[in-house]
């Protein structure tokens, strides 16, 4: 009964909701319910929706289920280390997530489990370099077999990030825009606008390598 309300509820309260009707989040199904509310917190956080509807979110997903599986729980730790994140809370999301790879049992192949070591590489400093690539190319790879645009197009800018850094600004450039063309097919207009800024400090680097 409370998972039927919940569902409800998903589909009720469905505010800051996308504009495009093709999927394009790529989430292997768990149950019906989380699966909705993990599209729901794909958009929400790409569209920079406010903070208490993101929180809503979440514990509409932490109740979802009355038997959590691992990989429900692994969602909702991904979710919450990301709304951690949004508000500062960076060692606390860390700690999450750490925990989280440690202690469920999910291939490493998964996309739970590399959604949550790219959310490390990015926000762990001691991580850099060729690891840093691996993982976020790989991550990329697998979202693009999956159909999974959204996290395809944020590893995008992540790689364009990394590139941008060593001075490869091509690439970086063609990352970006790879990210600017996988978010206007979901209708994620503030990441695309968010992401103009990063293509700017691109073309501003090439005018002064030049």
């Amino acid at each position: 009964m409370k998972v039927t309300i919940i569902a409800l509820l998903a589909l009720l309260l469905y505010g800051c909701s996308p504009t495009n009707s093709s999927d394009g989040y790529g989430w292997n199904s768990n149950n019906p319910v989380s699966d909705s509310l993990c599209k729901r917190l794909e958009w929400q956080f790409n569209d920079y929706c406010p903070l208490e509807s993101i929180n809503h979110t979440l514990e509409m997903l932490n109740r979802a289920s009355d038997t959590p599986s691992a990989q429900h729980l692994c969602r909702l730790v991904y979710w919450k280390a990301r709304y951690l994140s949004r508000i500062g809370q960076q060692d606390a999301a860390l700690r999450l997530v750490d925990n989280a790879l440690n202690e469920f049992e999910i291939p490493p192949s998964s996309q739970e489990y590399l959604r949550m070591r790219a959310f490390l590489v990015v926000h762990k400093d001691t991580i850099k370099g060729d690891e840093e690539y691996r993982v976020y190319k790989e991550c990329m790879d697998y979202s693009r077999e999956m159909g999974d645009h959204a996290s395809e197009a944020m590893m995008a800018v992540y790689l364009g990030n990394l590139f941008r850094s060593i001075g490869e600004y091509q690439q970086s450039m063609e990352h970006y825009r790879l990210a600017d063309s996988l978010s206007e097919s979901l209708g994620f207009k503030k990441f695309v606008v968010k992401n103009k800024l990063n293509e700017a400090l691109v073309l501003k680097a090439m005018g002064n390598k030049a």
